[in-house]
């Protein structure tokens, strides 16, 4: 069966070991310290390796259940609820070119975002409404489809109605 990591928009409903480090590495019975690290640096947690993960902001906490779930090396992909809510500029630009890496490996990342910006920066859209599926393309397409917000009974942002007409995926800074 297809194996995949779950990030739930919630942290506190999977955080539960006493540090950040046995939340990590909890029943991994040949943890990879290698990777172990890297997480901890790419996700900016470091400093917090001892610390209770409940003790955490929101962001932190988001991070350090995508580590968590990243540790395991999950076959196909992760599925992330709001993962950029929380996390300030800096952090969510980390954490979505974490995600690109990702899915630029062949693996599926699937997240579910109220956060266009975020939603500008997937291969793929999907729009739902109280119908179901509206649209389901590329974003461009997707942002370009005025029928389907119409029918979400959403108003889309200046910056984004004219988003179909690039063709670059839009980029956060480093």
């Amino acid at each position: 069966p297809p194996q995949f990591g779950l990030v739930f928009q919630n942290p506190d409903w999977q955080l539960f070991n006493p540090s950040v480090r046995e939340e990590i590495l909890y029943r991994l019975p040949e943890p990879d310290m290698s990777r172990y690290r890297q997480l901890l640096a790419a996700l900016g947690l470091g400093p917090y390796e001892q610390t209770p993960p409940l003790l955490l902001s929101e962001g932190e906490k988001k991070r350090l259940a995508l580590a968590t779930v990243l540790m395991r090396q999950p076959a196909h992909g992760v599925l992330l609820d709001e993962p950029t809510l929380g996390q300030d500029a800096a952090h969510k630009a980390i954490l979505l070119r974490l995600l690109r890496q990702i899915a630029d490996s062949g693996q599926l990342v699937l997240i579910t975002t109220h956060d266009l910006a975020v939603a500008a920066q997937c291969d793929r859209l999907v729009l739902l409404g109280d119908e179901g599926v509206l649209a389901d393309d590329r974003p461009d397409i997707v942002f370009a489809n005025s029928a389907a917000w119409a029918r979400a009974g959403l108003l889309l942002p200046e910056w984004l109605q004219h988003h179909g007409k690039r063709s670059e995926r839009h980029t956060w800074p480093a």
